[in-house]
């Protein structure tokens, strides 16, 4: 793996507690971030509307970020 290409990362549920810690470290470390989650709280990361549990949606949403 090349040290100077950044990690891309969709977190799932990023609007939440965790996530939203999980996505704010990612960002600021460098690395390309997604929010993947039902109810939108911040607008500083890019932002997916999605419920898991719609396949087609999430995969649609993978092959974006």
């Amino acid at each position: 793996m090349n040290p100077n290409t950044k990690d891309v990362y969709l977190v799932v549920g990023g609007s939440g507690l965790l996530g939203r810690h999980i996505a704010e470290r990612l960002r600021d470390r460098g690395d390309t971030v997604a929010v993947l989650d039902i109810v939108q709280r911040y607008d500083d990361i890019p932002f997916y509307n999605a419920n898991i549990c719609e396949e087609e949606t999430v995969l649609d949403v993978l092959k974006r970020v």
